[in-house]
């Protein structure tokens, strides 16, 4: 049962990511409904990769990472953007 669920909750939340972020060609029902299942194939199928290729690192390697790569480049990122709102060019 718990597979099933977490199956579902991939399936139900690749289905809300191709319906939010990946657009669609202007069409009927009918065509929108094919788009629909081929772009949350596509993200289950991306998904999957993802989940199978990163199935072995461990939560100590994944505070680490953040720690030492996203920080950093977050707080790079938060820099330009001040940088570029107090200079009036956002």
């Amino acid at each position: 049962m718990f597979r099933i669920q977490k199956d579902i909750l991939m399936l139900v939340g690749s289905a809300f990511i191709a319906a939010l972020f990946l657009g669609g060609f202007p069409g009927g029902i009918l065509l929108g409904a094919l788009q629909l299942v081929i772009k949350t194939s596509f993200v289950v199928f991306v998904l999957s990769v993802i989940r199978a290729g990163f199935a072995q690192i461990r939560i100590d390697q994944i505070v680490s990472f953040s720690w030492k790569y996203l920080t950093p480049v977050s707080l790079i990122q938060l820099l330009i953007v001040l940088i570029l709102k107090g200079n009036g060019v956002i």
